[in-house]
């Protein structure tokens, strides 16, 4: 009597909590995820002609020009603090999280060809390109330590939350870029308008300018900016500095969590019919 070989029987049901956010695929996903940060690591710093020393350039070159408008044609209050500190804190994770965006918001359309081919989950391309910007952040870490140095400024004992202000600067990166990818995959418009809104929202940040200098309903719509937390507990956190209170603090952590929560949630919408109007 011949022995009959049962096939494995796959099961489609709906997607429910963690699982519907798509994060439970990415633990079987480790290693495309380090090939997809590999090749985001070559196509930005190996094929370019200075290489890695776009790092440096990116964060250092706005700061100097900052520094140059608002000491010689113009003044910000900084608290007595150099000008130029204050600005190359707030551009680390300003820089950190604008580019990350400004690359990971047309991702997704950047791999339509692929996406439309094979089957992965699609949150692995901005998730790589959010994790090879952690080399961006700790460079424009190690500028500012010069510029400490350069300043005899004193380093307190607020530097120990600078790990929790890294995952914080990636993670609204992340959101950012989620929120973008997932909408300019029906519309393109999102990335034509992608750079001017880039341009808008570090005007509207505190990275050029303290909140010191903003009074009345100016200081209130900033307070509601995500960028404006993340700037000013790196300014404590390295210069010990802030004028931003602890409530205002926490509740920048809890609006960065809804916008990834957010970003999450759009992604796996967009995912549902993604290779056919990519």
């Amino acid at each position: 009597m011949s022995s009959t070989r049962l096939s494995p029987v796959l099961e489609l049901e709906p997607r429910r909590g963690l699982d519907g956010l798509g994060l439970r695929e990415l633990h079987h996903t480790g290693n495309l995820l380090w090939l997809f940060i590999l090749r985001e690591f070559k196509l930005r710093y190996v094929q370019t002609a200075l290489g890695p020393l776009w790092v440096i350039v990116n964060p250092l070159v706005p700061a100097l020009l900052f520094t140059f408008v608002f000491t010689k044609v113009t003044t910000i209050e900084t608290g007595g603090l150099p000008y130029l500190a204050v600005v190359t804190v707030a551009m680390v994770p300003w820089n950190t999280v604008s580019r990350t965006l400004a690359r990971g918001g047309g991702s997704l359309v950047g791999q339509r060809q692929l996406l439309t081919k094979v089957y992965f989950p699609r949150l692995l391309i901005p998730l790589s390109i959010a994790i090879t910007f952690i080399v961006d952040y700790f460079v424009a870490l190690g500028i500012v330590g010069v510029v400490m140095v350069r300043f005899d400024l004193p380093v307190t004992w607020h530097i120990v939350v600078l790990p929790a202000l890294v995952v914080w600067t990636l993670s609204l990166g992340l959101a950012t870029s989620l929120l973008v990818a997932a909408v300019s995959v029906r519309r393109r418009d999102a990335l034509s308008a992608l750079p001017i809104a880039i341009q808008v929202w570090l005007y509207v940040s505190p990275v050029i300018y303290t909140l010191d200098s903003l009074s009345g309903v100016a200081r209130t719509l900033i307070d509601f900016n995500p960028m404006t937390s993340l700037v000013e507990a790196h300014r404590w956190a390295i210069t010990g500095s802030t004028e931003l209170g602890a409530t205002a603090m926490v509740g920048g952590v809890l609006m960065n969590l809804a916008l990834v929560l957010i970003g999450l949630a759009s992604l796996r919408v967009a995912e549902r019919n993604m290779a056919d109007v990519i």
